[in-house]
């Protein structure tokens, strides 16, 4: 359950749903290095509107929904929970809450020119290809470490039924 509340909270820090459409980038002539400023109206933004438009960029919060998806499949599989739990607990957890609990972490943690370029990039074409396989990459990154993680763990019994710690451990 550990591992689960951390692949929750590594999913939820890290990935979201496509941003709006956003109006097109106006260059001008001056730049503190030179190259032409985009006037895409980021710098207007407060740090906390640049950490939940990153959040969404990054594709946080359709992370997180498959993270509570897998959430609600593993607790189909464990015996003892109370009838309607499942139903309950998917119509009670609201990704949107967590989006709000996560936005101030992002605002606190990342500068404005961090948030400010992160943006830019995961709305380029190259960051929306990137956050549309964020999805598909995510699944098939918790089947191969749940494989991985079993794998281990045989290794480690088969070890402690053939040499058994010293100290009993």
């Amino acid at each position: 359950m550990r591992l689960r509340a951390f692949a929750l909270s590594v999913l939820a820090t890290s990935f979201v749903a496509c941003a709006p459409a956003q109006p097109p980038m106006v260059t001008s002539p001056t730049s503190p290095t030179g190259a032409p400023a985009i006037d895409d109206g980021l710098d207007r933004l407060s740090s906390t509107e640049l950490a939940r438009r990153m959040f969404q960029d990054t594709g946080g919060a359709a992370l997180a929904k498959q993270a509570l998806d897998s959430m609600a499949a593993s607790f189909r599989k464990m015996p003892g929970l109370p009838p309607g739990f499942i139903d309950r607990f998917l119509a009670n957890a609201d990704v949107n809450d967590l989006v709000e609990i996560v936005v101030p972490i992002y605002a606190k943690e990342c500068d404005r020119e961090t948030m400010v370029a992160a943006i830019r990039f995961y709305e380029s074409p190259q960051g929306r290809i990137l956050t549309s396989k964020m999805p598909a990459m995510t699944e098939q990154s918790m089947v191969a470490g749940r494989a991985w993680g079993k794998a281990v763990a045989e290794k480690t019994i088969q070890q402690l039924h053939t040499s058994p710690p010293a100290d009993g451990q």
